[in-house]
């Protein structure tokens, strides 16, 4: 229920928002800060299932400093290369790259929730 009122309000305040074109419009930025909420919200999740004995499917993310690490610099270069992309032009696409990534990421975190 809250995941679908979350996807529901960023479909629709980001559809409303899509035609400033000029400037980064606020939705944008606060897009931008919200990947590295969802980016922490993920990494939170998982050491919390971790601490409760799970164990991490990826065997790529099992040590903590590579997982804390790797998704710092994720949320890091999706928002820097939304912004790139919203500079060059490409306004509605950054803006829907960065609903995209948020949702994606808010979505992993909500099944983690889920299974504890």
């Amino acid at each position: 229920m809250k995941r679908t009122l979350i996807l529901s309000i960023l479909l629709f305040a980001s559809t409303a928002h899509a035609q400033e074109v000029d400037t980064e419009s606020d939705l944008f930025k606060i897009l931008g800060w919200t990947t590295y909420g969802v980016m922490a919200g993920d990494v939170i999740s998982t050491q919390y299932g971790l601490s409760r004995g799970f164990v991490e499917a990826n065997p790529l993310q099992r040590n903590t400093a590579v997982r804390v690490s790797s998704h710092v610099a994720v949320a890091v270069l999706a928002n820097h290369a939304t912004a790139r992309l919203h500079d060059a032009g490409h306004r509605k696409t950054a803006l829907w790259m960065r609903v995209a990534i948020v949702a994606g990421y808010g979505y992993v975190t909500a099944m983690n929730l889920r299974r504890y």
